[in-house]
């Protein structure tokens, strides 16, 4: 229930409005994050180099991602599923292919751990993950130098490292 549903509440016609304006919303950009989607697809269709497939299946993840944050009806597993599998089959292109310090597969470890934490609920797997490429990552350091992708690398970095301390402050509440 949106937040102007729970204010209408016993106004049923500013409650109804507030449920057709949700309704449109989300078919706007279902249809948007299919047409998103499609050309993505067509984009890992032609293969291409590593680098491609990772960012491109990284990409698709993060679409049914999007997806899956604005659904609330059946179709929400199918879409979570497909996510999944997508950033699933983008690491492990990544995986056997980049560096561990490469931007594209932090880039994409990053991603995953964030749909595993905010999307599945799995907040161990997430932490988990994320501190696995990050502390690969850096046992791999290239020579600093400032090349851009050094610069992504390092900034992806950092990212992973926030949301594991992040993460393991909450692991620690439990």
């Amino acid at each position: 229930m949106s937040e102007r549903e729970r204010k209408a509440e016993g106004n049923e016609n500013v409650r109804e409005e507030a449920i057709k304006e949700k309704q449109e919303i989300e078919k706007v950009l279902r249809a948007f994050c299919n047409k998103l989607i499609k050309i993505v697809r067509q984009q890992l269709d032609l293969g291409g180099e590593t680098v491609h497939k990772v960012l491109f299946g990284t990409l698709l993840g993060d679409i049914y991602t999007c997806l899956a944050r604005i659904l609330l009806t059946e179709e929400r597993n199918s879409v979570i599923d497909q996510a999944q599998r997508s950033y699933n089959k983008a690491f492990d292109e990544a995986e056997k292919k980049l560096s561990t310090f490469d931007p594209y597969r932090l880039s994409s470890a990053l991603s995953s751990s964030i749909f595993d934490f905010e999307i599945l609920n799995q907040l161990h797997k997430a932490c988990d993950f994320a501190k696995q490429t990050y502390d690969k990552a850096i046992v791999e350091i290239p020579s600093l130098n400032e090349a851009p992708e050094t610069q992504e690398a390092w900034a992806l970095m950092q990212q992973l490292r926030d949301k594991v301390l992040l993460w393991a402050s909450y692991i620690d509440e439990e």
